[in-house]
């Protein structure tokens, strides 16, 4: 495993290849070689099915005050956070994702928190589920947060989040999650990202079709130049696993001279062998505001792990949750269905946990609840840091 190596970790070598070229299934990290007994599965995935379907949060014509353009404004906030189980070896595994939607935060109607969490390695979904559990708590208790600083309170948040993680007990060596996340405070959404799970949106207009197609963060790849720079110096080294001079797989994260710890992002929460060699729990943090809303009809967005984005396209998860809305919870499902039948038609018999979020905003007259019409006003990124 790793560069220059000729054997494999967990199981063996890989499967042979699918069609051409090498099989594109893309473990966070190396797996471990134990066996895990598993649930068969029912009667397997399809895009028609609601095999291992879970909706976690939905809620439709949530009213939000905000300010845009200094006229003050509301509009119609609909959401749902939807999770499935993968599979591996044709058996259904533990999902590893969390999904987490908490509202009022404070007590301040307006302030949101949406968030995707995906857990790897053995101990992947208590990591995942941890850090769930306790974001908020430490976004609202950071000192910046009563200052309306919220840039600050989230780095705080995903540090302290990730102290407070290490110190359970868990063997984080190897495990860890990401997480994605966007904390709405009236006009504004925060996103901040660590690891590879992602946050989309689209523009639609009066007519339905799709004006605009925005990705909110950035997955975090060792092979980001920065990112590599930042690990080498810290004595990693990236590259794809090698068996008999043949690579198999994305690039990975590796200490120099040893055959771990193999993942395949650059930032993630927990992994105690990785963060010796680079890897960071600091989120990249963007602050936009939604004067988008008054640019088109709806503002759509979707937060989901990489899961649903491995064969399908930014723009196409947006045109599915679209396509098959208004209601957001149907959005959902379907993306989460069609995701699973594309890994099936690509790996046969592996799916990769998917979990999605889904944001769907309109603008509305403050005056009797009836929708503002748009106006043409381009949205830009406020602050990046």
């Amino acid at each position: 495993m790793g560069c220059g190596t000729s054997k494999s970790a967990g199981d063996g070598e890989p499967p042979p290849p699918k069609r051409s070229g090498p099989r594109r299934k893309r473990l966070t990290v190396i797996d471990d070689g134990q066996k895990h007994d598993l649930p068969p599965a029912s009667d397997g995935p399809s895009v028609g099915s609601d095999v291992g379907l879970v909706v976690h949060y939905a809620a439709n014509d949530v009213v939000v005050d905000c300010k845009l353009s200094d006229q003050d404004q509301q509009f119609k906030l609909d959401y749902c956070a939807t999770t499935a189980a993968g599979m591996e070896g044709g058996n259904t595994k533990e999902n590893q994702d969390s999904v987490n939607i908490e509202d009022n935060i404070k007590e301040e109607k307006g302030m949101i928190f949406f968030a995707v969490y995906d857990g790897h390695g053995q101990y992947g979904a208590k990591a995942s589920r941890f850090v769930k559990q306790r974001m908020v708590h430490n976004i609202s208790e950071a000192p910046a947060f009563a200052e309306g600083d919220y840039v600050k309170s989230l780095h705080y948040a995903f540090h302290k989040t990730n102290s407070d993680l290490k110190r359970q007990r868990i063997d984080l060596a190897a495990t860890g999650t990401t997480g994605c996340t966007i904390l709405m405070v009236r006009e504004k959404i925060y996103i901040a990202n660590v690891g590879d799970s992602r946050a989309v949106a689209a523009l639609v207009n009066e007519d339905g079709k799709i004006v605009k197609v925005d990705a909110l963060s950035r997955d975090h790849k060792p092979t980001i130049p920065a990112e590599q720079e930042r690990i080498e110096s810290c004595g990693g080294v990236v590259c794809p696993i090698e068996i008999d001079g043949e690579t198999f797989g994305p690039p990975r994260v590796w200490i120099k001279g040893q055959q771990a710890p193999g993942l395949c992002m650059s930032r993630s929460l927990g992994d105690e062998l990785a963060s010796s060699v680079g890897i960071v729990c600091d989120p990249e943090i963007s602050v936009r505001k939604l004067d988008s809303l008054r640019t088109a009809k709806e503002l759509w967005i979707v937060i989901g792990s990489d899961g649903i984005y491995e064969f399908i396209s930014n723009e196409d998860i947006l045109a599915m949750a679209i396509k098959n809305g208004p209601a957001v919870r149907d959005s959902a499902a379907y993306i989460i269905k069609k995701s699973r039948a594309e890994w099936l038609d690509q790996e046969e018999d592996v799916i990769d946990d998917c979990s999605a979020v889904v944001l769907k905003m309109r603008l509305i007259r403050k005056e009797g609840g009836e929708e503002a019409p748009a106006e043409a006003v381009s949205t830009e990124i406020e602050e990046s840091k």
